[in-house]
């Protein structure tokens, strides 16, 4: 009892505080919902804009969308599109045998672009989804009420409790909470009452009426009469809608203009391809003019409609509307040398897509399709399927010119003869004789993967052509050879595989020196966010500033660091200066540390090299592409093949002497530039008398630097500060505490000068 009554107090006083929470709690909450708040008022059925999230009350500024990335931002919801790297002519050294033997593909959304642009109709129009529809009825409804209600007022009679609901609408109404049968039985009551009770709905019940039967789920239990007799109802709905809304009919969304993309698809996706065609109700051809005429209306646009008409056709494997008409075979024929588009659900399997691809091509030569029909895609077509001589004979009714003719002929070469010097000269646009009787008895490899080409632009196919010429060159040890075509080509990591790994300073200044590479090339808007160098003059630079050479490596540093890469080079040679006393040395050490922890992750980086993670500390990671030229995996996996373009001697000895300076002995200031500012901190702490708070500061920040990434690495920061200045505060807690302090000081550029 004594304890309990040693507790009183202390409950009383909890108590009291508990209460007054709760008082100003319900207090705050009666204050806000008092308080005239500008609340966003939702209406069911009804659909409004997005807000402008950076409205009142946002920090950011807005920013009008310009006209260009208005329409950039319209062609890719319309097409699809990402940006061009979805074209695969990149990256032609980590496939393996399957960068230059395997299978060629396109893209279906820049094929549809290329060839159905032109035609696409871009106009945006509302999507006539349900809630709209219902917002236009209800809307409607609303005004009709407050007409009679008015007209009651006028006559002198009291105002109705509840207003009248018309039947139309009622009817309508209830038809939303039925099945897809009532609900089509409600329409055929509120399209048999009176001309005028109908009329404001008469339009939408039409084309809800025609949906409805659609969707229905029995087409395949219906005879051939029974469903003509169906189809053509369904037609007939859609054909009077814009009759009705002509004279007065509600049309929200203009689905009057609608009703004729469904009128399309009734003639060609309601029911399978060969039992319309069987019944004479198809008509694929007018569909896809009627499609490439759809307006935009969300995901209902020409380009989906049309792609998902390729897709029926090409999974039921129903080629023969498309043989007749030039707009359906030529989507088709896209559609099965992309394999679809980036929309997995629309892509066929594997083994259904090579069966296609060989029931297409058997479809097109049984129709003698003349051989100036899509040479190029017909030419993919037959090297997926393995008829060689089939795909070379097609390459010869293409321009000489033609770089995807350079491509297919090159693969050609290698599964018939394995000749490496034919595909080479074939890549270089010649034309040596390649025996087309003879059987295969090149290469064998097996591949899956495929290389995403656009054939429709020849600038981008010219590129992939430059990298495999490059993957040839390098096997036959023709270095500068391969170098020139890896950089023609923008092959950036290959260039600078070659640049940095197997090439010697004085190799890769020559091939910049002629090459007179433009200071610029490559860059654009993303500011070093990626790739710390972006072409051959700035791996040259970094090169030589790794190697001392520092003022030749101004002349080709990044124009936009060339300022700052001139004072730090400034800096370091003052540093290095007899004739100035220690401390002006030590200041322009320290000066030079704060530059290069700037820039050093540029100016002096490595493209390969070690990685770094917190868990494993410096190892070989995922991304070294010199250990594929050695034969090694990627990724722990098997090794790619490289039995096509494997590395010679000379590619090898080059490789395996770089690898003995920058993996076996790794110089980590060329992969993480605090390295390098951790040195000249302790270069200028070096320079300074004992037990300068300076130096101490410059000790403890070079600590910081590296004794969390690799504490190994920042012990001579530890042992210069506890033995040159331990009387310190940073030097004294080192002392003590056997390692630096946590504190995070940033000492000024003018430490040691002011």
């Amino acid at each position: 009892m004594k304890r309990f009554a040693r507790l009183l107090p202390l409950l009383r006083n909890s108590l009291i505080i508990l209460g007054t929470l709760a008082l100003a709690i319900g207090l705050a909450y009666l204050l806000d919902r008092s308080t005239d708040r500008q609340e966003a008022k939702t209406i069911q059925g009804v659909i409004t804009p997005d807000e402008d999230v950076t409205a009142a009350g946002s920090s950011r500024p807005t920013r009008q969308q310009t006209a260009e990335e208005a329409a950039e931002r319209n062609e890719y919801w319309l097409f699809g599109l990402y940006r061009n790297d979805v074209l695969y002519v990149q990256g032609v050294m980590h496939q393996g045998d399957e960068g230059l033997i395997g299978s060629l593909g396109t893209d279906l959304h820049h094929d549809f672009r290329s060839v159905f642009g032109g035609r696409i109709n871009r106009d945006e129009k509302p999507s006539p989804h349900s809630d709209l529809i219902l917002s236009a009825v209800l809307a409607s409804l609303a005004e009709w009420q407050k007409a009679d209600q008015a007209a009651r007022q006028a006559r002198g009679e009291a105002p109705l409790a509840e207003p009248i609901i018309p039947k139309a609408y009622a009817l309508y109404q209830q038809s939303l909470t039925v099945d897809r049968e009532a609900a089509i039985k409600l329409m055929d009551e509120l399209l048999a009452l009176p001309a005028e009770e109908r009329k404001p709905l008469a339009a939408i019940a039409k084309y809800r009426r025609a949906r409805l039967t659609m969707s229905l789920e029995d087409w395949a239990s219906l005879s051939d009469e029974g469903t003509k007799q169906r189809l053509a109802a369904i037609r007939v709905d859609l054909g009077s809608v814009e009759a009705h809304a002509r004279e007065g009919s509600l049309d929200p969304a203009q689905i009057s203009e609608n009703t004729a993309y469904w009128l399309a698809y009734t003639r060609c996706m309601i029911l399978p391809s060969e039992r319309l065609a069987r019944l004479g109700e198809a008509d694929f051809a007018g569909a896809v003019d009627a499609y490439l005429r759809m307006p935009q209306r969300g995901f209902a646009n020409a380009v989906n409609s049309c792609m998902m008409l390729a897709h029926k056709l090409c999974g039921e494997g129903y080629f023969q509307p498309a043989l007749v008409d030039e707009d359906l075979r030529m989507l088709v024929t896209i559609f099965l040398t992309s394999g679809g588009s980036h929309n997995r659900e629309r892509q066929l399997p594997s083994d259904v897509l090579v069966e296609r691809r060989r029931q297409w091509l058997e479809a097109l030569a049984a129709a003698k399709i003349p051989s100036t029909f899509a040479p190029a895609h017909v030419a993919i077509l037959q090297l997926a399927v393995g008829q060689w001589q089939a795909c070379a004979a097609t390459c010869a009714t293409m321009s000489a010119g033609d770089p995807t003719r350079r491509l297919l002929l090159s693969r050609c070469n290698l599964r018939l003869s394995g000749d490496r010097d034919v595909s080479r000269a074939f890549l270089d646009g010649g034309s040596p004789r390649l025996d087309l009787t003879a059987s295969a008895k090149g290469f064998t490899t097996l591949t899956t993967d495929q290389t995403t080409i656009n054939p429709l632009d020849p600038q981008t196919v010219l590129k992939r052509v430059h990298g495999e010429s490059g993957m040839l060159a390098l096997s036959a040890g023709d270095i500068l050879t391969a170098l020139r075509y890896f950089d023609e080509g923008d092959f950036f990591m290959e260039s600078f595989y070659l640049g940095e790994c197997l090439l010697t300073i004085e190799e890769l200044k020559d091939y910049v020196d002629r090459r007179q590479i433009p200071p610029n090339k490559g860059h654009g808007a993303d500011d070093y966010s990626y790739h710390p160098l972006v072409n051959l003059r700035e791996l040259l630079s970094s090169r030589l500033m790794r190697a001392g050479r520092l003022e030749e490596a101004l002349e080709y540093v990044a124009p936009k660091l060339r300022v700052q890469a001139t004072n730090y080079v400034l800096l370091r040679r003052a540093a290095e200066r007899k004739d100035v006393g220690a401390r002006e040395r030590a200041d322009s050490h320290w000066r030079s540390a704060l530059a290069i922890r700037q820039l050093g992750e540029i100016i002096q980086h490595s493209p390969f090299g070690l990685s770094w993670s917190s868990g494993d500390g410096w190892y070989v990671g995922y991304g070294y592409w010199p250990r594929v030229r050695l034969g090694q995996s990627m990724g722990g996996g098997l090794p790619l093949p490289m039995e096509i373009a494997p590395a010679g001697k000379d590619e090898i000895s080059r490789l395996l002497s770089w690898q003995s300076q920058h993996i076996d002995q790794a110089d980590h200031s060329e992969r993480d530039a605090r390295y390098a500012s951790f040195r000249h901190a302790l270069e200028a702490a070096r320079l300074l008398p004992d037990n300068d708070p300076a130096g101490a500061e410059i000790l403890q920040y070079a600590g910081n630097l590296l004794k969390y990434r690799e504490p190994k690495a920042a012990v001579p920061a530890y042992r210069m500060l506890v033995s040159r200045f331990p009387k310190t505060p940073y030097g004294q807690h080192a002392v003590a505490k056997k390692w630096f302090s946590p504190e995070r000081p940033s000492p000024p550029s003018d430490i040691l000068s002011r």
